[in-house]
């Protein structure tokens, strides 16, 4: 038999969980992504949260949107597939490529490696983290 990757065996395990407790989307969970999307909207100075959700492909709202979806990813709780429905998005790799892109922008950007972490700490103290 053969492993998975780390990754692939979580996810399997949250489709598993999720499947036999329909209720584990905790509206904790929902709030929390829905605070890490205003905090994210407020760094940025964009006019709502609610932007970060819309279909737009324009680098002004990417780069946040990216930035939402990893800190959603990050401290949640939640999986790509449930963070994916809460940005309006139907393919949960979307969530994948926007943490990749976030890490790689963090290791090659100083200055939107410190938003980033200012961001991090807004949500870890909004999220008591």
């Amino acid at each position: 038999m053969t492993s998975l990757p780390l990754e692939s065996r979580v996810e399997r395990l949250e489709k598993l969980f999720n499947r036999h407790f329909p209720d584990a989307l905790r509206s904790e969970q929902r709030k929390s992504v829905e605070t890490i999307q205003k905090i994210v909207a407020d760094e940025f100075e964009l006019p709502s949260h609610s932007v970060l959700l819309s279909a737009s492909t324009k680098q002004s709202l990417a780069w946040p949107r990216h930035v939402a979806m990893f800190m959603s990813y990050m401290y949640s709780g939640l999986g790509t597939p449930e963070i994916a429905k809460l940005f309006n998005r139907e393919d949960h790799s979307t969530i994948s490529h926007a943490s990749k892109r976030v890490r790689n922008e963090q290791a090659t950007n100083k200055k939107r490696a410190a938003v980033v972490e200012a961001i991090r700490l807004r949500v870890a103290e909004a999220l008591k983290i």
